[in-house]
C-alpha cells in the first residue's frame, strides 16, 4: 500500500509567480507564457468545455482525478515541502 502524501498549494502572486519561473533560467518568452497561461486560467478563460480529446483520441476524456487514481505512479515524482 502506498503512503498518502499531502500536498500544500500557495496561491502565488502575479510577482511570485514571475519570480519562481525565472528561477529555471528559462527564456523571458517562456516565463511569460507560463505566468500568462496561469492567468488566463484564473481568469476562466480557458474553461471551455470542447470534443477535441473525444475526437482526435476517439475515446472520452477522462477527469484528473479518475486518471490518478487508475495511474497513481504518475506522482511518484512529486515532491512535497
Amino acid at each position: 500500500m502506498r503512503a498518502r502524501r499531502g500536498v500544500r498549494f500557495h496561491d502565488e502572486t502575479v510577482e511570485e509567480a514571475y519570480a519562481s519561473r525565472q528561477s529555471f533560467g528559462a527564456p523571458d518568452w517562456e516565463v511569460e507564457g507560463w505566468v500568462g497561461s496561469y492567468l488566463e486560467i484564473a481568469s476562466g478563460s480557458l474553461d471551455v468545455i470542447s470534443n477535441t480529446v473525444r475526437r482526435l483520441a476517439r475515446h472520452e476524456p477522462v477527469a484528473l482525478a479518475e486518471y490518478l487514481r487508475a495511474h497513481p505512479e504518475s506522482l511518484d515524482h512529486v515532491t512535497v515541502s
